[in-house]
């Protein structure tokens, strides 16, 4: 897999709503398929696709919580 499919997931997961789990776990099959992949990259991609999203969507006060914390669980995860 390549960049280019990880933003097409991260764009797609920001129309939905989601879980960080789900979230987390996607990004250690994509470490896996591909050594490269950045998490925490990926994470403030989809966070700012879902930003823009909610904003599109006029849903004020909603945003993602996601980041620092699923980038941390993330990290923590993948070293047990």
């Amino acid at each position: 897999m390549t960049r280019k499919h990880f933003k097409e997931f991260a764009e797609l997961l920001s129309k939905h709503t989601v879980t960080n789990q789900l979230i987390i776990d996607l990004c250690q099959i994509f470490k896996k398929h591909n050594p490269r992949f950045d998490a925490s990259t990926f994470i403030y991609y989809y966070q700012d696709k879902k930003t823009k999203f909610q904003n599109k969507q006029n849903e004020n006060g909603n945003k993602s919580k996601f980041g620092k914390e699923a980038i941390k669980e993330f990290v923590e995860n993948m070293q047990q």
